[in-house]
C-alpha cells in the first residue's frame, strides 16, 4: 500500500487538501484516512467521513508521541481489514514527521508499504511569522517533505508569496513548491511530482536522515505537558456539544471575537467547529486570522475544538453555549 502523510502547521489546509485528494482519487483507489488529533474531540475525521471513505481517528494525543503505539496498530489492522491502495495520514499540527517516519520505517509496519510520500501543506499568510517564532522545527519539517503545497496565496501579495516560497526552497533545495488557493491543485502536476519522488530508495530518502544530530535536538523540543498542552506552547480545548441547535449569527459573532488579539477568550490560533444551526450543518473556523463557515453534510452532532495560548475554556464554552436554542 501507498502512505502519503500530509502534514502541517495549524490552519495550514491539511484537511482541505485531503477532501480534494479523495475526490479526485476516490473511485479510482482504495482509500483510507488515518486522522490524529490532539484534542479530545476530533473535527476532522466527522468532516472526511462524509465522503465515503474510511476514516480511523487517533483523537486525545500525537502519533508521533504518547500515541505512538496506536498509531503503528492502527496502520497494521488498516492493511489486514481494508487492504488498501492508499492511507492518507493527517498528523496534528504539531507533529514531528522525523518520528512519525521512524514509526513507518519500523518492520513491522514498512514490510507493508511500497511507497512513501510526503507532502507538507505551509499557509503563505502565517509562514514568514511561524518561521522566525519556531524556525527550528519549522526548517525540520520541511526538510523531510517531497513537496510543499503553498496554501491561501491569495490571502497575500504576490511578492509575500515569492518570499515563502523561496525561503522554503533555501531551506529544502530538492522540494517542489506549488502555490495554491484552498489546496486547489493541478492533478497531473501533483502526481508527476509523486512519482519523480518515488526514484529515490526509502533508504536514501529516509533513513539516513532520523539518526542525526538534528531529529534528536528536536525530539527534545517537540514536547506535551498535562494533557492539553500541545508543544510549542499550544493548549487545546475540545468539546461535543450534543445534539443542540445553534443559533447562526451568534455563532459568527463568537468566532468572530476568537480574532481578536488580547480578548478574554485568550490568544486564539486556530478554531473549527460543527454545528447544527437554522442554516443546517454548518463548518465554522478561524485560521490565518480570518474567520470562515459553510454548509456541511449532516453530523452526529455539534462539536468544538479550540488550539491557543493563554485560553480562557469556561469563557470559550459559556460563549459557545450561550448560542444554543436548547
Amino acid at each position: 500500500m501507498i502512505v502519503d502523510t500530509i502534514y502541517g502547521f495549524l490552519g495550514s489546509g491539511k484537511t482541505t487538501f485531503i477532501t480534494h485528494i479523495l475526490r479526485e482519487w476516490g473511485k479510482e483507489e482504495r482509500i483510507v484516512v488515518l486522522v490524529n488529533e490532539f484534542g479530545d474531540v476530533g473535527i476532522d475525521g466527522s468532516l472526511l467521513a462524509g465522503y465515503g471513505r474510511k476514516v480511523v481517528e487517533l483523537p486525545s494525543g500525537c502519533i508521533c508521541c504518547s500515541l505512538q503505539a496506536d498509531f503503528k496498530r492502527q496502520l497494521i489492522e488498516i492493511r489486514n481489514l481494508y487492504q488498501p491502495d492508499r492511507v492518507l495520514v493527517e498528523p496534528s499540527g504539531v507533529a514531528s514527521i522525523t518520528q512519525i517516519e521512524a514509526i513507518l520505517g519500523l518492520e513491522a509496519v514498512d514490510s507493508m508499504i511500497s511507497e512513501r510520500h510526503n507532502i507538507v501543506v505551509i499557509d503563505a499568510k502565517t509562514f514568514m511569522e511561524y518561521y522566525k517564532a519556531n524556525s527550528f522545527f519549522v526548517s525540520t519539517q520541511l526538510r523531510r517533505a517531497h513537496l510543499a503545497i503553498l496554501n491561501k496565496c491569495d490571502l497575500v501579495e504576490r511578492r509575500i508569496v515569492s518570499m515563502a516560497a523561496n525561503l522554503i526552497v533555501s531551506i529544502k533545495p530538492e522540494v517542489y513548491v506549488i502555490p495554491t488557493s484552498y489546496c486547489r491543485v493541478n492533478w497531473d502536476e501533483y502526481t508527476s511530482i509523486l512519482r519523480l519522488s518515488e526514484k529515490f530508495s526509502l533508504q536514501e530518502n529516509f533513513g539516513s536522515y532520523n539518526s542525526s544530530h538534528e531529529d534528536t535536538h528536536e525530539d527534545h523540543d517537540h514536547s506535551h505537558f498535562n494533557g492539553q498542552s500541545i508543544g510549542l506552547g499550544y493548549q487545546s480545548i475540545g468539546r461535543d456539544l450534543g445534539s443542540h441547535f445553534f443559533r447562526h449569527d451568534c455563532l459568527v459573532s463568537v468566532f468572530q471575537d476568537m480574532l481578536e488579539k488580547g480578548a478574554k477568550m485568550g490568544e486564539i490560533v486556530r478554531a473549527k467547529g460543527i454545528f447544527l444551526t437554522e442554516k443546517g450543518w454548518e463548518l465554522i473556523e478561524v485560521a490565518s486570522g480570518v474567520m470562515s463557515f459553510q454548509k456541511i453534510q449532516e453530523a452526529r452532532t455539534s462539536k468544538v475544538a479550540v488550539i491557543g495560548k493563554g485560553l480562557n475554556q469556561e469563557f470559550i464554552l459559556a460563549a459557545l453555549e450561550g448560542c444554543s436554542r436548547g
